[in-house]
């Protein structure tokens, strides 16, 4: 029912192994073949780069199964991509209005892990004589102090950092 339903928005919810990649799929699939939509008019993110080399290897695959050659060449032009690849390029491709510096690159998860950890050392560097942070490592010690100043900036950032919830002075490192 999903991958024919043509009436408004639908909302699927479902749990990991349950068959969301094939109905995406396949709606993909119906959407072209049906004449719903051009190749090209379709957006598909995920969060994953493995998710998206998967959406398209089956939609390769469904177009073997159903014998469609020229389909396969109209698949290319979908945008099949991962949130952050897809706002990287939306970002490159439109720097100025984005506000970015346009040679701007998204960090690996590796990084990014040693840039946060950079900040929080520089945070305990410069930081060290306020008494908060004295507060802080006395009753915490040292290790609990990093690892809640890391969730803390984990959950900011999950947030959307809109209310300020954590900068340092050197926003380039957070950045």
């Amino acid at each position: 029912q999903a991958v024919t339903h043509s009436e408004g928005p639908l909302l699927i919810v479902a749990g990991a192994g349950t068959g969301k990649t094939t109905v995406i799929t396949r709606k993909i699939a119906w959407l072209i073949i049906s004449g719903q939509c051009k190749a090209h008019e379709i957006l598909a993110l995920t969060f994953t780069e493995k998710a998206a080399g998967e959406m398209k290897s089956r939609l390769v695959a469904e177009c073997r199964r159903r014998g469609l050659k020229d389909f396969r060449r109209r698949i290319e032009s979908c945008t099949i991509s991962t949130i952050h690849s897809f706002c990287s390029r939306i970002l490159k491709e439109n720097p100025i209005e984005g506000g970015v510096d346009p040679f701007f690159q998204v960090l690996s998860e590796g990084q990014a892990e040693i840039l946060r950890d950079q900040v929080i050392e520089k945070i305990f560097e410069e930081e060290c004589d306020r008494p908060l942070l004295i507060e802080a490592l006395s009753q915490w010690g040292e290790e609990t102090a990093r690892r809640a100043i890391k969730r803390f900036y984990e959950m900011s950032r999950a947030l959307g950092d809109e209310a300020g919830l954590f900068h340092c002075r050197d926003h380039s490192l957070v950045r």
